[in-house]
Protein backbone atom coordinates (compact mmCIF):
# COMPACT_ATOMS: atom_id res chain seq x y z
CA UNK A 1 0.00 0.00 0.00
CA UNK A 2 2.71 2.62 0.79
CA UNK A 3 4.47 1.97 -2.53
CA UNK A 4 1.18 2.26 -4.43
CA UNK A 5 0.21 5.50 -2.68
CA UNK A 6 3.64 6.98 -3.32
CA UNK A 7 3.42 6.15 -7.04
CA UNK A 8 -0.05 7.68 -7.31
CA UNK A 9 1.01 10.87 -5.48
CA UNK A 10 4.03 11.23 -7.76
CA UNK A 11 1.77 10.85 -10.77
CA UNK A 12 -0.56 13.57 -9.45
CA UNK A 13 2.31 15.98 -8.74
CA UNK A 14 3.72 15.35 -12.22
CA UNK A 15 0.42 16.24 -13.86
CA UNK A 16 0.25 19.43 -11.72
CA UNK A 17 3.78 20.33 -12.90
CA UNK A 18 5.05 20.15 -9.32
CA UNK A 19 7.54 17.54 -10.46
CA UNK A 20 9.36 17.82 -13.79
CA UNK A 21 10.72 14.37 -14.78
CA UNK A 22 13.08 15.95 -17.33
CA UNK A 23 15.00 17.62 -14.51
CA UNK A 24 15.61 14.33 -12.73
CA UNK A 25 18.54 12.01 -13.36
CA UNK A 26 16.18 9.06 -13.74
CA UNK A 27 12.52 8.43 -14.56
CA UNK A 28 11.00 8.77 -11.09
CA UNK A 29 7.29 8.23 -12.00
CA UNK A 30 8.03 5.06 -13.95
CA UNK A 31 10.29 3.68 -11.22
CA UNK A 32 7.65 4.27 -8.57
CA UNK A 33 4.91 2.66 -10.70
CA UNK A 34 7.01 -0.42 -11.37
CA UNK A 35 7.97 -0.64 -7.70
CA UNK A 36 4.30 -0.44 -6.67
CA UNK A 37 3.35 -3.12 -9.19
CA UNK A 38 6.08 -5.45 -7.96
CA UNK A 39 4.99 -4.87 -4.37
CA UNK A 40 1.39 -5.76 -5.23
CA UNK A 41 2.41 -8.94 -7.01
CA UNK A 42 4.73 -10.02 -4.21
CA UNK A 43 2.23 -9.27 -1.44
CA UNK A 44 -0.71 -11.17 -2.94
CA UNK A 45 1.44 -14.06 -4.14
CA UNK A 46 2.69 -14.59 -0.59
CA UNK A 47 -0.95 -14.91 0.48
CA UNK A 48 -1.81 -17.38 -2.36
CA UNK A 49 -3.94 -14.81 -4.17
CA UNK A 50 -1.88 -14.49 -7.34
CA UNK A 51 -4.92 -13.84 -9.49
CA UNK A 52 -5.91 -10.81 -7.39
CA UNK A 53 -2.36 -9.47 -7.43
CA UNK A 54 -2.08 -9.73 -11.23
CA UNK A 55 -5.46 -8.09 -11.69
CA UNK A 56 -4.66 -5.13 -9.39
CA UNK A 57 -1.20 -4.68 -10.85
CA UNK A 58 -2.58 -4.62 -14.39
CA UNK A 59 -5.28 -2.12 -13.44
CA UNK A 60 -2.66 0.14 -11.83
CA UNK A 61 -0.48 0.21 -14.93
CA UNK A 62 -3.26 0.09 -17.54
CA UNK A 63 -3.31 3.87 -18.24
CA UNK A 64 0.44 3.80 -18.92
CA UNK A 65 0.70 0.86 -21.35
CA UNK A 66 -0.68 2.76 -24.36
CA UNK A 67 2.04 3.57 -26.90
CA UNK A 68 2.29 7.40 -26.98
CA UNK A 69 1.17 9.24 -30.10
CA UNK A 70 4.11 10.76 -31.97
CA UNK A 71 4.35 14.50 -32.58
CA UNK A 72 2.12 15.80 -35.37
CA UNK A 73 2.79 19.53 -35.01
CA UNK A 74 4.42 19.57 -38.42
CA UNK A 75 0.94 19.45 -39.96
CA UNK A 76 -0.23 22.56 -38.06
CA UNK A 77 -0.17 26.05 -39.55
CA UNK A 78 1.63 27.53 -36.50
CA UNK A 79 4.41 24.96 -36.55
CA UNK A 80 7.63 26.06 -34.78
CA UNK A 81 10.83 24.03 -34.97
CA UNK A 82 11.82 24.87 -31.40
CA UNK A 83 8.49 23.65 -30.01
CA UNK A 84 8.79 20.54 -32.14
CA UNK A 85 12.21 19.65 -30.70
CA UNK A 86 10.88 20.04 -27.18
CA UNK A 87 7.89 17.88 -27.96
CA UNK A 88 10.13 15.25 -29.54
CA UNK A 89 12.13 15.04 -26.32
CA UNK A 90 8.94 14.57 -24.34
CA UNK A 91 7.74 11.93 -26.79
CA UNK A 92 11.02 10.04 -26.51
CA UNK A 93 10.67 10.09 -22.72
CA UNK A 94 7.06 8.85 -22.95
CA UNK A 95 8.01 6.12 -25.40
CA UNK A 96 10.75 4.82 -23.12
CA UNK A 97 8.44 4.91 -20.11
CA UNK A 98 5.61 3.16 -21.95
CA UNK A 99 7.99 0.51 -23.30
CA UNK A 100 9.25 -0.37 -19.82
CA UNK A 101 5.75 -0.51 -18.36
CA UNK A 102 4.44 -2.60 -21.28
CA UNK A 103 7.31 -5.04 -20.82
CA UNK A 104 6.58 -5.31 -17.09
CA UNK A 105 2.84 -5.91 -17.59
CA UNK A 106 3.40 -8.35 -20.45
CA UNK A 107 5.89 -10.34 -18.41
CA UNK A 108 3.53 -10.65 -15.45
CA UNK A 109 0.63 -11.70 -17.71
CA UNK A 110 2.70 -14.20 -19.68
CA UNK A 111 3.71 -15.93 -16.44
CA UNK A 112 0.15 -15.97 -15.12
CA UNK A 113 -2.24 -18.89 -15.59
CA UNK A 114 -5.84 -17.61 -15.30
CA UNK A 115 -8.09 -19.92 -13.31
CA UNK A 116 -11.36 -18.91 -14.98
CA UNK A 117 -12.74 -17.56 -18.23
CA UNK A 118 -13.94 -14.39 -16.49
CA UNK A 119 -10.46 -13.62 -15.19
CA UNK A 120 -8.90 -14.13 -18.63
CA UNK A 121 -11.51 -11.89 -20.27
CA UNK A 122 -10.90 -9.09 -17.76
CA UNK A 123 -7.13 -9.19 -18.25
CA UNK A 124 -7.40 -9.30 -22.04
CA UNK A 125 -9.90 -6.44 -22.03
CA UNK A 126 -7.41 -4.35 -20.05
CA UNK A 127 -4.87 -4.86 -22.85
CA UNK A 128 -7.29 -4.25 -25.72
CA UNK A 129 -6.59 -0.54 -26.33
CA UNK A 130 -2.86 -1.11 -26.15
CA UNK A 131 -3.11 -3.85 -28.79
CA UNK A 132 -5.25 -1.61 -30.98
CA UNK A 133 -2.58 1.06 -30.65
CA UNK A 134 0.01 -1.36 -32.03
CA UNK A 135 1.73 -2.91 -29.00
CA UNK A 136 3.07 -6.33 -29.98
CA UNK A 137 4.24 -7.05 -26.43
CA UNK A 138 0.68 -6.77 -25.18
CA UNK A 139 -0.49 -8.94 -28.09
CA UNK A 140 1.94 -11.64 -26.96
CA UNK A 141 0.53 -11.35 -23.43
CA UNK A 142 -3.03 -11.76 -24.72
CA UNK A 143 -1.92 -14.78 -26.75
CA UNK A 144 -0.53 -16.35 -23.58
CA UNK A 145 -3.77 -15.77 -21.67
CA UNK A 146 -5.92 -17.17 -24.48
CA UNK A 147 -3.62 -20.16 -24.96
CA UNK A 148 -3.74 -20.93 -21.23
CA UNK A 149 -7.53 -21.25 -21.32
CA UNK A 150 -7.31 -23.29 -24.54
CA UNK A 151 -4.90 -25.72 -22.87
CA UNK A 152 -7.20 -26.12 -19.87
CA UNK A 153 -10.22 -27.02 -22.02
CA UNK A 154 -8.17 -29.25 -24.32
CA UNK A 155 -7.05 -31.37 -21.38
CA UNK A 156 -10.70 -31.75 -20.42
CA UNK A 157 -11.56 -32.80 -23.98
CA UNK A 158 -13.93 -29.85 -24.52
CA UNK A 159 -12.91 -28.76 -28.00
CA UNK A 160 -15.68 -26.19 -28.45
CA UNK A 161 -14.56 -23.87 -25.61
CA UNK A 162 -10.92 -24.64 -26.44
CA UNK A 163 -11.46 -23.40 -30.00
CA UNK A 164 -13.25 -20.32 -28.66
CA UNK A 165 -10.12 -19.24 -26.79
CA UNK A 166 -7.87 -19.81 -29.78
CA UNK A 167 -10.22 -17.54 -31.71
CA UNK A 168 -9.77 -14.85 -29.04
CA UNK A 169 -6.06 -14.83 -29.77
CA UNK A 170 -6.81 -14.56 -33.49
CA UNK A 171 -9.24 -11.71 -32.83
CA UNK A 172 -6.62 -9.67 -30.96
CA UNK A 173 -4.09 -10.30 -33.73
CA UNK A 174 -6.60 -8.91 -36.25
CA UNK A 175 -7.09 -5.70 -34.29
CA UNK A 176 -3.34 -5.07 -33.84
CA UNK A 177 -2.60 -1.47 -34.78
CA UNK A 178 -6.09 -0.73 -36.12
CA UNK A 179 -7.04 1.84 -33.52
CA UNK A 180 -10.12 1.99 -31.34
CA UNK A 181 -12.29 3.02 -34.30
CA UNK A 182 -10.59 0.80 -36.87
CA UNK A 183 -12.36 -1.87 -38.87
CA UNK A 184 -11.31 -5.22 -37.44
CA UNK A 185 -12.40 -6.90 -40.66
CA UNK A 186 -9.64 -5.45 -42.77
CA UNK A 187 -7.06 -7.46 -44.68
CA UNK A 188 -5.14 -10.32 -43.17
CA UNK A 189 -1.36 -10.69 -43.24
CA UNK A 190 1.47 -12.28 -41.34
CA UNK A 191 0.45 -10.52 -38.11
CA UNK A 192 -2.44 -13.02 -37.92
CA UNK A 193 -1.00 -16.16 -39.52
CA UNK A 194 2.20 -16.01 -37.47
CA UNK A 195 0.50 -15.84 -34.08
CA UNK A 196 0.64 -18.93 -31.84
CA UNK A 197 -3.14 -19.13 -31.52
CA UNK A 198 -3.70 -19.17 -35.28
CA UNK A 199 -1.02 -21.82 -35.83
CA UNK A 200 -2.50 -23.99 -33.09
CA UNK A 201 -5.98 -23.51 -34.55
CA UNK A 202 -4.73 -24.80 -37.90
CA UNK A 203 -3.06 -27.70 -36.12
CA UNK A 204 -6.24 -28.54 -34.22
CA UNK A 205 -8.25 -28.60 -37.46
CA UNK A 206 -5.70 -30.83 -39.20
CA UNK A 207 -5.39 -33.29 -36.31
CA UNK A 208 -9.16 -33.50 -35.95
CA UNK A 209 -9.50 -34.14 -39.69
CA UNK A 210 -7.04 -37.03 -39.48
CA UNK A 211 -8.80 -38.46 -36.41
CA UNK A 212 -12.21 -38.32 -38.09
CA UNK A 213 -10.91 -39.92 -41.30
CA UNK A 214 -9.13 -42.64 -39.33
CA UNK A 215 -12.31 -43.39 -37.37
CA UNK A 216 -14.38 -43.36 -40.57
CA UNK A 217 -12.11 -45.91 -42.28
CA UNK A 218 -12.22 -48.09 -39.17
CA UNK A 219 -16.00 -47.89 -39.08
CA UNK A 220 -16.35 -48.75 -42.78
CA UNK A 221 -14.00 -51.72 -42.37
CA UNK A 222 -15.98 -53.04 -39.42
CA UNK A 223 -19.20 -52.72 -41.43
CA UNK A 224 -17.84 -54.78 -44.31
CA UNK A 225 -16.43 -57.41 -41.92
CA UNK A 226 -19.85 -57.66 -40.29
CA UNK A 227 -21.49 -58.04 -43.70
CA UNK A 228 -19.07 -60.84 -44.60
CA UNK A 229 -19.91 -62.65 -41.38
CA UNK A 230 -23.60 -62.34 -42.14
CA UNK A 231 -22.98 -63.86 -45.56
CA UNK A 232 -21.69 -67.07 -44.02
CA UNK A 233 -18.02 -66.29 -43.57
CA UNK A 234 -17.93 -66.87 -39.82
CA UNK A 235 -14.98 -65.42 -38.00
CA UNK A 236 -14.05 -65.08 -34.34
CA UNK A 237 -15.00 -61.53 -33.45
CA UNK A 238 -13.33 -59.69 -30.63
CA UNK A 239 -15.74 -58.72 -27.86
CA UNK A 240 -14.97 -56.36 -24.98
CA UNK A 241 -15.78 -57.10 -21.36
CA UNK A 242 -18.94 -55.04 -21.71
CA UNK A 243 -20.05 -57.10 -24.73
CA UNK A 244 -19.20 -54.48 -27.37
CA UNK A 245 -18.27 -55.85 -30.77
CA UNK A 246 -15.69 -54.38 -33.13
CA UNK A 247 -18.44 -52.53 -34.97
CA UNK A 248 -19.75 -51.06 -31.71
CA UNK A 249 -16.30 -49.84 -30.74
CA UNK A 250 -15.75 -48.34 -34.17
CA UNK A 251 -19.11 -46.58 -34.04
CA UNK A 252 -18.39 -45.09 -30.60
CA UNK A 253 -15.00 -43.86 -31.77
CA UNK A 254 -16.50 -42.32 -34.89
CA UNK A 255 -19.28 -40.56 -32.98
CA UNK A 256 -16.81 -39.19 -30.44
CA UNK A 257 -14.43 -37.77 -33.05
CA UNK A 258 -17.32 -36.46 -35.14
CA UNK A 259 -18.70 -34.60 -32.11
CA UNK A 260 -15.30 -32.97 -31.56
CA UNK A 261 -15.19 -31.83 -35.18
CA UNK A 262 -18.71 -30.44 -34.96
CA UNK A 263 -17.87 -28.55 -31.75
CA UNK A 264 -14.83 -26.97 -33.41
CA UNK A 265 -16.74 -25.94 -36.52
CA UNK A 266 -19.64 -24.59 -34.48
CA UNK A 267 -17.29 -22.44 -32.42
CA UNK A 268 -15.70 -20.97 -35.55
CA UNK A 269 -18.98 -20.45 -37.39
CA UNK A 270 -20.70 -18.68 -34.50
CA UNK A 271 -17.76 -16.41 -33.68
CA UNK A 272 -18.66 -13.06 -35.23
CA UNK A 273 -15.20 -11.54 -34.76
CA UNK A 274 -13.31 -14.15 -36.82
CA UNK A 275 -15.85 -16.14 -38.86
CA UNK A 276 -15.37 -13.92 -41.91
CA UNK A 277 -11.66 -14.73 -41.85
CA UNK A 278 -11.83 -18.50 -41.31
CA UNK A 279 -15.06 -19.79 -42.82
CA UNK A 280 -15.44 -19.82 -46.60
CA UNK A 281 -18.61 -18.13 -47.83
CA UNK A 282 -18.57 -18.11 -51.64
CA UNK A 283 -17.86 -20.99 -54.03
CA UNK A 284 -18.27 -20.85 -57.78
CA UNK A 285 -17.68 -23.96 -59.82
CA UNK A 286 -16.50 -23.67 -63.39
CA UNK A 287 -18.31 -26.60 -64.98
CA UNK A 288 -16.25 -26.36 -68.17
CA UNK A 289 -12.79 -26.54 -66.67
CA UNK A 290 -13.65 -28.45 -63.51
CA UNK A 291 -11.60 -25.98 -61.46
CA UNK A 292 -13.30 -24.53 -58.38
CA UNK A 293 -12.78 -20.78 -57.97
CA UNK A 294 -13.01 -19.32 -54.47
CA UNK A 295 -13.77 -15.65 -53.97
CA UNK A 296 -13.20 -15.84 -50.23
CA UNK A 297 -9.49 -15.45 -49.90
CA UNK A 298 -8.41 -15.52 -46.27
CA UNK A 299 -9.30 -18.92 -44.88
CA UNK A 300 -6.73 -21.66 -44.30
CA UNK A 301 -7.28 -24.90 -46.31
CA UNK A 302 -7.36 -27.07 -43.18
CA UNK A 303 -10.56 -25.38 -42.01
CA UNK A 304 -12.81 -26.01 -45.08
CA UNK A 305 -11.22 -29.47 -45.32
CA UNK A 306 -12.52 -30.21 -41.83
CA UNK A 307 -15.95 -28.92 -42.91
CA UNK A 308 -16.10 -31.34 -45.84
CA UNK A 309 -14.79 -34.29 -43.81
CA UNK A 310 -17.46 -33.64 -41.18
CA UNK A 311 -20.09 -33.59 -43.95
CA UNK A 312 -18.71 -36.85 -45.41
CA UNK A 313 -18.85 -38.58 -42.03
CA UNK A 314 -22.37 -37.37 -41.25
CA UNK A 315 -23.55 -38.49 -44.70
CA UNK A 316 -21.96 -41.91 -44.15
CA UNK A 317 -23.89 -42.40 -40.93
CA UNK A 318 -27.07 -41.26 -42.68
CA UNK A 319 -26.44 -43.63 -45.61
CA UNK A 320 -26.46 -40.80 -48.18
CA UNK A 321 -23.91 -41.92 -50.78
CA UNK A 322 -24.34 -38.90 -53.06
CA UNK A 323 -23.31 -36.51 -50.28
CA UNK A 324 -20.32 -38.69 -49.45
CA UNK A 325 -19.18 -38.65 -53.07
CA UNK A 326 -19.74 -34.90 -53.36
CA UNK A 327 -17.66 -34.27 -50.24
CA UNK A 328 -14.79 -36.42 -51.53
CA UNK A 329 -14.86 -34.56 -54.84
CA UNK A 330 -14.76 -31.18 -53.05
CA UNK A 331 -11.74 -32.26 -51.01
CA UNK A 332 -9.74 -33.55 -54.00
CA UNK A 333 -10.74 -31.36 -56.93
CA UNK A 334 -8.43 -28.69 -58.30
CA UNK A 335 -8.95 -25.19 -56.94
CA UNK A 336 -7.61 -21.94 -58.29
CA UNK A 337 -6.26 -19.66 -55.58
CA UNK A 338 -7.00 -16.18 -56.87
CA UNK A 339 -7.42 -12.85 -55.16
CA UNK A 340 -5.51 -10.35 -53.09
CA UNK A 341 -2.36 -11.80 -51.56
CA UNK A 342 -2.69 -15.18 -53.31
CA UNK A 343 -0.45 -16.61 -55.98
CA UNK A 344 -3.02 -18.08 -58.38
CA UNK A 345 -1.74 -21.64 -57.91
CA UNK A 346 -3.91 -24.68 -58.59
CA UNK A 347 -4.18 -26.73 -55.40
CA UNK A 348 -6.47 -29.16 -53.58
CA UNK A 349 -8.02 -28.82 -50.15
CA UNK A 350 -6.72 -32.23 -49.07
CA UNK A 351 -2.92 -32.49 -48.95
CA UNK A 352 -1.38 -35.47 -50.78
CA UNK A 353 -0.53 -37.05 -47.43
CA UNK A 354 -4.27 -37.60 -46.80
CA UNK A 355 -5.23 -38.85 -50.27
CA UNK A 356 -5.16 -42.48 -49.09
CA UNK A 357 -8.10 -41.95 -46.74
CA UNK A 358 -10.31 -40.52 -49.47
CA UNK A 359 -9.34 -43.22 -51.95
CA UNK A 360 -10.34 -45.98 -49.52
CA UNK A 361 -13.71 -44.35 -48.80
CA UNK A 362 -14.32 -43.80 -52.53
CA UNK A 363 -13.25 -47.36 -53.38
CA UNK A 364 -15.66 -48.83 -50.81
CA UNK A 365 -18.43 -46.64 -52.22
CA UNK A 366 -17.76 -47.73 -55.80
CA UNK A 367 -17.51 -51.42 -54.87
CA UNK A 368 -20.81 -51.29 -52.98
CA UNK A 369 -22.49 -49.77 -56.04
CA UNK A 370 -20.92 -52.37 -58.30
CA UNK A 371 -21.75 -55.40 -56.13
CA UNK A 372 -25.02 -54.30 -54.60
CA UNK A 373 -27.17 -54.66 -57.70
CA UNK A 374 -27.89 -50.94 -57.82
CA UNK A 375 -26.44 -50.03 -61.16
CA UNK A 376 -23.50 -52.43 -61.14
CA UNK A 377 -21.65 -53.67 -64.18
CA UNK A 378 -23.53 -56.93 -64.12
CA UNK A 379 -26.93 -55.27 -64.43
CA UNK A 380 -28.72 -54.27 -67.58
CA UNK A 381 -26.80 -51.14 -68.55
CA UNK A 382 -29.38 -50.34 -71.22
CA UNK A 383 -31.89 -49.40 -68.52
CA UNK A 384 -30.69 -45.80 -68.35
CA UNK A 385 -33.78 -44.62 -66.51
CA UNK A 386 -32.79 -46.83 -63.56
CA UNK A 387 -29.14 -45.83 -63.56
CA UNK A 388 -29.66 -42.08 -63.92
CA UNK A 389 -30.21 -41.52 -60.19
CA UNK A 390 -28.01 -44.28 -58.76
CA UNK A 391 -24.30 -43.47 -59.29
CA UNK A 392 -22.79 -41.57 -56.38
CA UNK A 393 -19.98 -39.99 -58.40
CA UNK A 394 -20.67 -37.95 -61.51
CA UNK A 395 -18.25 -37.72 -64.42
CA UNK A 396 -16.35 -34.83 -62.87
CA UNK A 397 -16.00 -36.73 -59.60
CA UNK A 398 -14.58 -39.84 -61.29
CA UNK A 399 -12.16 -37.72 -63.35
CA UNK A 400 -11.02 -36.04 -60.14
CA UNK A 401 -10.38 -39.39 -58.47
CA UNK A 402 -8.48 -40.67 -61.53
CA UNK A 403 -6.26 -37.60 -61.64
CA UNK A 404 -5.50 -37.63 -57.93
CA UNK A 405 -4.84 -41.39 -57.88
CA UNK A 406 -2.31 -41.11 -60.70
CA UNK A 407 -0.66 -38.24 -58.84
CA UNK A 408 -0.69 -40.20 -55.56
CA UNK A 409 0.92 -43.26 -57.14
CA UNK A 410 3.68 -41.10 -58.64
CA UNK A 411 4.33 -39.46 -55.27
CA UNK A 412 4.55 -42.86 -53.56
CA UNK A 413 7.00 -44.17 -56.13
CA UNK A 414 9.25 -41.14 -55.67
CA UNK A 415 9.03 -41.27 -51.89
CA UNK A 416 7.41 -37.83 -51.62
CA UNK A 417 4.57 -39.12 -49.42
CA UNK A 418 4.45 -41.98 -46.94
CA UNK A 419 1.76 -44.57 -46.49
CA UNK A 420 -0.81 -43.76 -43.82
CA UNK A 421 -1.08 -46.04 -40.78
CA UNK A 422 -4.42 -45.99 -39.00
CA UNK A 423 -5.05 -47.03 -35.43
CA UNK A 424 -7.83 -49.49 -36.12
CA UNK A 425 -10.38 -48.61 -33.48
CA UNK A 426 -8.31 -46.45 -31.19
CA UNK A 427 -6.97 -49.33 -29.10
CA UNK A 428 -3.77 -48.73 -27.21
CA UNK A 429 -2.31 -52.12 -28.07
CA UNK A 430 -2.24 -51.37 -31.79
CA UNK A 431 -3.20 -54.93 -32.75
CA UNK A 432 -5.68 -53.67 -35.35
CA UNK A 433 -3.36 -51.09 -36.87
CA UNK A 434 -2.95 -51.31 -40.62
CA UNK A 435 -1.85 -49.26 -43.63
CA UNK A 436 -4.56 -47.29 -45.39
CA UNK A 437 -5.37 -48.74 -48.83
CA UNK A 438 -3.06 -51.74 -48.21
CA UNK A 439 -5.74 -54.18 -49.44
CA UNK A 440 -6.48 -52.20 -52.62
CA UNK A 441 -4.30 -52.93 -55.63
CA UNK A 442 -3.86 -50.57 -58.56
CA UNK A 443 -5.79 -52.96 -60.80
CA UNK A 444 -8.74 -53.05 -58.40
CA UNK A 445 -8.76 -49.28 -58.02
CA UNK A 446 -8.64 -48.60 -61.75
CA UNK A 447 -11.29 -51.24 -62.37
CA UNK A 448 -13.59 -49.64 -59.80
CA UNK A 449 -12.95 -46.19 -61.25
CA UNK A 450 -13.59 -47.43 -64.78
CA UNK A 451 -16.91 -49.01 -63.86
CA UNK A 452 -17.80 -45.91 -61.91
CA UNK A 453 -17.05 -43.76 -64.96
CA UNK A 454 -19.24 -46.02 -67.08
CA UNK A 455 -22.17 -45.61 -64.69
CA UNK A 456 -21.58 -41.86 -64.50
CA UNK A 457 -21.65 -41.52 -68.31
CA UNK A 458 -24.83 -43.58 -68.55
CA UNK A 459 -26.51 -41.50 -65.89
CA UNK A 460 -25.34 -38.27 -67.50
CA UNK A 461 -26.56 -39.27 -70.94
CA UNK A 462 -29.89 -40.29 -69.46
CA UNK A 463 -30.17 -36.91 -67.79
CA UNK A 464 -29.32 -35.10 -71.04
CA UNK A 465 -31.86 -37.22 -72.89
CA UNK A 466 -34.49 -36.49 -70.27
CA UNK A 467 -34.00 -32.72 -70.02
CA UNK A 468 -32.51 -31.69 -73.39
CA UNK A 469 -34.54 -33.58 -76.00
CA UNK A 470 -37.22 -31.52 -77.74
CA UNK A 471 -40.73 -32.80 -78.29
CA UNK A 472 -40.74 -34.80 -81.50
CA UNK A 473 -44.08 -34.46 -83.28
CA UNK A 474 -42.90 -36.38 -86.35
CA UNK A 475 -43.55 -40.03 -86.93
CA UNK A 476 -41.59 -42.46 -84.78
CA UNK A 477 -39.54 -43.67 -87.72
CA UNK A 478 -38.16 -40.22 -88.59
CA UNK A 479 -35.26 -38.38 -86.89
CA UNK A 480 -35.30 -34.60 -86.81
CA UNK A 481 -32.30 -32.38 -87.44
CA UNK A 482 -32.52 -30.93 -83.92
CA UNK A 483 -32.14 -34.40 -82.38
CA UNK A 484 -29.05 -35.06 -84.47
CA UNK A 485 -27.48 -31.78 -83.37
CA UNK A 486 -28.12 -32.66 -79.73
CA UNK A 487 -26.43 -36.05 -80.14
CA UNK A 488 -23.35 -34.42 -81.69
CA UNK A 489 -23.13 -31.85 -78.91
CA UNK A 490 -23.44 -34.63 -76.32
CA UNK A 491 -20.55 -36.56 -77.86
CA UNK A 492 -18.41 -33.41 -78.01
CA UNK A 493 -19.17 -32.72 -74.36
CA UNK A 494 -18.21 -36.27 -73.33
CA UNK A 495 -14.97 -36.00 -75.32
CA UNK A 496 -14.16 -32.68 -73.63
CA UNK A 497 -14.62 -34.26 -70.20
CA UNK A 498 -12.28 -37.10 -71.09
CA UNK A 499 -9.59 -34.74 -72.34
CA UNK A 500 -9.88 -32.03 -69.67
CA UNK A 501 -6.57 -31.04 -68.06
CA UNK A 502 -5.54 -32.17 -64.60
CA UNK A 503 -2.64 -31.64 -62.19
Amino acid sequence: LPATMLALLCNIFTKLNKINPSNLSYDLPTELLLSASSAILSSFTARNHTDTGVSLSTRLLQPHILPPITNTNIHNDDFDINDDEANNQNNNHDIESSTRICAHVAESLERHYPESDAEAKILMKACRKSVQAGSRRMLDACDSLAFARYSWYRKKGHMGPATYWLLRGVEYAIMLGMGSDGDAQGGVDCRVTNTPCFRHLVGVCHRTTVMVLDALITYNSSMYVDNDNNNGEEEDEKVDDDGATMQDRALRLLLRTLQSAQDILKAMTEDDATAYLLITTTNDDDSKSGVCKHHHYHYHPSIPLLQHVEAITSATLEGCRNKVALGITKCMEERLRTGEGLDGAVTTLAPPSLFGYFFEVAFDLLVVEDDGGDGGAGDDVEDASLLSALPSFDVHGIHTLMSRYAQYCALLENGLVTELVMGGGGGSDGDDARIVCQDITDVEMYEALGKGLMRAFIAQNAEIKKSGSPVNNASPGKTTTTRTIIDVEREEYNLQLLLEPSM
